[in-house]
């Protein structure tokens, strides 16, 4: 499986000019959900529930993929920026990372596409491979991987979007 060309391929109903500001809202409302599972585990007693945690997180990918697709951005593993994540709150800090630089890149995307504001491509190219290296931590912390993650994320799009797989 090429996740690529999955996202791409189910990217087919966003227009080609709208896909870049459709993966900033998606990092941003997905990168949401994935903080509002760890918050209700870690302050409400609400049971944590890894399979809905890995759904979210295959989410993530898919936007964060679409938005490197139209930057042409490829995705590297040479961010150090969780080099001291691992601590008794892990799944706090990874989350709370991973909203604040889905929040970044959202608001550099608005900046350019809505208000025609400079684009800074290598700010950008770092906080996007910064967002795939909290997944990573995420998938290494589920004892899974984010190729795991992906190929749950390519059966739900798969099932949710027949269509969506036709060229």
């Amino acid at each position: 499986m090429n996740y690529r060309e999955v996202v791409l391929r189910t990217a087919n109903r966003v227009p080609y000019e709208d896909r870049l500001l459709c993966s900033a809202f998606g990092l941003c409302s997905k990168s949401g959900a994935v903080v509002e599972l760890i918050q209700k585990a870690s302050f409400h007693n609400v049971p944590f529930d890894k399979e809905v945690l890995i759904k979210d997180l295959g989410d993530v990918f898919w936007y964060l993929e679409l938005a490197c697709i139209s930057l042409h951005i490829k995705l590297t593993d040479k961010s150090d920026i969780l080099s001291d994540v691992y601590c008794d709150h892990i799944l706090l800090k990874l989350s709370l990372k991973l909203i604040k630089r889905a929040s970044w890149c959202a608001d550099h995307i608005s900046d350019h596409k809505l208000d025609r504001k400079p684009f800074h491509d290598t700010e950008m190219e770092k906080r996007l491979n910064e967002i795939y290296s909290c997944l990573k931590y995420f998938a290494d912390y589920l004892d899974t991987t984010v190729e795991s993650i992906q190929a749950k994320n390519y059966q739900k799009l798969k099932l949710n979007y027949p269509e969506g797989f036709d060229f």
